[in-house]
């Protein structure tokens, strides 16, 4: 792990890591959560989410007890409709889960991928297609077995190469306009 922080550090900086000893700084370089965290919840928000479907499930048992004691349909209906709201707020305390373990998986993939342009920067090719002199509305591009033009900043084609066409190619070869970049 510790090698991998130390190539973050060479080829940001352009030197090795060992050569030069890093200046003591006041503040701490943030940790990054790909490499010290096994899980993507934090214990607040897995908190927060627990106290919720916990209330949710005890909601349920509670109107589950309370009908049980009834014997006729319309003196159990107010249980039914508690049982059903618990029901909801187990479900809100199950999503609020799911956001915020997305939202962190999310922030963690963003610092690795920071971290990997870092240490394996972006190909010629990439490069000159984001930089060529036309202008970025009208320069297409596509990849290898793909059917549809696409602009050069596109997200279908991050990490693909591919190659700079002009509008008589995607006429030629048959090819469709992505319906994501250029709409």
């Amino acid at each position: 792990m510790t090698a991998v922080l130390e190539l973050v550090e060479e080829r940001a900086h352009g030197r090795p890591a060992g050569d030069i000893p890093a200046p003591r700084v006041a503040h701490a370089e943030p940790r990054r959560r790909y490499l010290s965290q096994e899980t993507p919840w934090r214990v607040p928000p897995l908190l927060t989410s627990l106290v919720i479907t916990i209330a949710g499930l005890l909601g349920a048992g509670a109107c589950w007890y309370g009908a049980s004691g009834e014997a006729y349909l319309r003196d159990q209906l107010p249980w039914l409709v508690g049982a059903i709201s618990s029901g909801a707020v187990f479900g809100v305390g199950m999503v609020i889960w799911l956001i915020v373990g997305f939202r962190e998986l999310r922030q963690g993939q963003r610092e690795l991928f920071a971290d990997l342009a870092v240490v394996y920067p972006r190909s010629a090719a990439a490069a000159a297609v984001t930089e060529s002199p036309l202008d970025a509305a009208e320069t297409l591009v596509t990849a290898l077995n793909m059917s549809l033009a696409h602009r050069p900043e596109c997200l279908l084609l991050r990490g693909k190469s591919v190659t700079v066409i002009t509008e008589a190619e995607v006429a030629a070869w048959g090819l469709d306009r992505c319906r994501m970049c250029l709409t």
